[in-house]
């Protein structure tokens, strides 16, 4: 019984240990994530205005192709923005996936891959590009084959990001999935086409370009939107996976920490049982060989 309290007290050991861990990496987490939340909040806005003007822009400039090649009401979806570009496209679409380059960062990182996975059997002609360790070894343990692999260790990683952007720049759609902080509990999985193809509903009835003032010409706008807006999107993108795995992470070392400090209170409570068993049934050998030698007396 003595070498069950024994590995009861290591046990205990072990696990407060763990806890211990458990609380350094929720706070490293939290420092980090007060590093960059700003950042990312006051970027949302920006991003979504740009986005906005990118859009329009792109429809009006549409129509003025369109309008010269004859085509007086031309249709505007998601699809004839797809092929429209001033860029030279390689007429591909890619589905991008950004994935934690370290574990124990939490539920986000599977919510959005297997949301990114169903999107990859959904769309068999769509090329496949990952970013980030672990977004690797699930890829690898669903048997995906034939994807591109980019490690990007950091936002400040400039020479792979821009390995990347100049990657990504050829293809005409690019569905990029991450996750999304919305507050501390709660992180959603998310894509989004950082391309510019989204149809804005408002732009589509601008009738002329008297709505901008494009300097020095709609097709130079144009030209420098495509080039900068994916990049400013795509790093966006990176922030926001990169915010919601800390918030996922915190939720998860908090999670184990609280688990563990039960777990130590319940075999804390079964140790002292055991000892109590331990004392009385050593407390019942001593008075058993008292009433032994009473007897002999």
């Amino acid at each position: 019984m003595l070498s069950t309290s024994t590995k009861l007290q290591e046990e205990i050991g072990m696990i407060k240990f763990m806890s211990q861990l458990f609380s350094a990496y929720e706070e490293i987490a939290v420092m980090k994530m007060q590093r960059i939340r700003t950042g990312v909040f006051h970027n949302r806005k920006f991003l979504d205005e740009l986005y906005s003007i990118f859009n329009e822009s792109k429809i009006l400039y549409f129509k003025r192709v369109s309008s010269l090649n004859g085509a007086n009401q031309p249709t505007i979806d998601e699809s004839s923005l797809t092929r429209f570009s001033t860029l030279n496209k390689n007429g591909k679409s890619i589905i991008v996936l950004i994935s934690p380059d370290q574990k124990f960062s939490g539920n986000i990182g599977f919510e959005v891959f297997d949301d990114f996975y169903k999107h990859t059997k959904e769309s068999t002609d769509s090329e496949v590009l990952v970013i980030g360790i672990v977004g690797k070894q699930l890829v690898d343990g669903r048997g995906l084959t034939g994807y591109k692999y980019f490690e990007l260790k950091s936002l400040k990683d400039k020479i792979n990001y821009d390995s990347l952007r100049d990657y990504l720049l050829s293809y005409q759609k690019i569905d990029v999935h991450y996750g999304k902080f919305v507050n501390l509990l709660t992180q959603v999985k998310t894509v989004t086409d950082i391309t510019g193809n989204t149809v804005n509903e408002n732009a589509i009835n601008l009738t002329s370009t008297d709505d901008y003032i494009f300097e020095p010409s709609i097709e130079a706008v144009m030209n420098f939107f495509e080039v900068q807006i994916m990049g400013v999107l795509l790093k966006q993108a990176l922030a926001e996976s990169e915010l919601a795995r800390l918030g996922s992470r915190i939720n998860a070392m908090e999670s184990a920490s609280r688990n563990a400090k039960d777990t130590v209170k319940k075999l804390g409570i079964q140790k002292v049982m055991l000892d109590k068993s331990y004392a009385n049934n050593k407390q019942i050998e001593r008075m058993s060989g008292m009433s032994l030698w009473g007897e002999f007396i």
